[in-house]
């Protein structure tokens, strides 16, 4: 005790309040460059594809407001049934955390959460692909064709679009954000990022697999009233019974140009 205080619950007082701040801060990146298609654009911006959220993600794994570091297994494009979502990752902690990003400039009241809801009710929590054996082989099998070219935003033969990265409409939207597609690009051929993600593999294994961590990502544009449609609503809370509260996210993602050059990224929690 000093001067009736306790220092350790003082201490852990003072954590909680640092680890809220760091992730205040990181809900937000900025950046100097903004694609030649929203040049003429001001404010928030109208975002053509969801998947160009998933880019940022890909970029500043940080974007994401969670208490624990993240990184990026895959975006799958190989259909719903199997594996539903637009991004797949693994936090500090081994978890397994999938997106499915809707964009809300398109379908202004939407369900993003439809798709896992349909798969675990078909096959339960128990699905083989959220293993660490499974995941650890899919990645491997994608990241071995992802390096295989030179990089991962050139438009590629067709037929040969398989790799780790977004690759809707031949990587045309990573290929949008081409500076933050360079920073996507030197990190995954970096031997920090293959060792990290063999580490979190790892951990997943350990603990048995927990059950994921199901997020759906709305992106907005200019427009304030967007939200879940009435199945969305329902698929929300059909997920929630189906693993628990917990496990269950909505966020939301924006682009707002602020200024000549400078543009802010957006990642976080739906409120209410």
């Amino acid at each position: 005790m000093v001067g009736g205080i306790d220092v350790q619950s003082g201490l852990r007082v003072f954590l909680i309040f640092l680890e809220s701040f760091i992730l205040y801060t990181m809900e937000t990146i900025k950046i100097d460059s903004i694609p030649e298609s929203y040049q003429n654009q001001d404010g928030i911006l109208s975002i053509s594809h969801e998947e160009e959220s998933i880019v940022w993600l890909w970029a500043f794994p940080d974007l994401l407001h969670w208490p624990y570091n993240a990184e990026w297994l895959f975006s799958p494009v190989v259909g719903k049934k199997q594996w539903p979502g637009d991004l797949w990752g693994l936090d500090n902690e081994g978890n397994l955390l999938i997106i499915e990003a809707k964009n809300c400039r398109i379908q202004s009241r939407s369900d993003p959460l439809g798709d896992f809801l349909d798969l675990l009710m078909s096959h339960g929590s128990c699905v083989k692909e959220f293993t660490s054996d499974n995941l650890r082989h899919k990645w491997k099998s994608l990241l071995k064709k992802e390096l295989s070219f030179p990089n991962g935003y050139d438009q590629r033969p067709s037929g040969k679009t398989e790799g780790i990265l977004p690759r809707s409409n031949q990587r045309k939207h990573i290929r949008k954000w081409k500076d933050l597609a360079i920073i996507i690009d030197e990190r995954i051929r970096s031997d920090s990022y293959i060792s990290t993600i063999d580490r979190l593999l790892k951990k997943r294994k350990n603990r048995n697999n927990p059950v994921p961590h199901f997020f759906g990502l709305l992106v907005r544009d200019k427009r304030t009233g967007f939200g879940l449609n009435e199945k969305g609503l329902q698929s929300k809370q059909k997920l929630c019974n189906k693993v628990k509260e917990t496990n269950v996210h909505l966020y939301e993602a924006y682009a707002e140009r602020k200024g000549e050059n400078n543009l802010v990224l957006s990642i976080k929690p739906e409120i209410g």
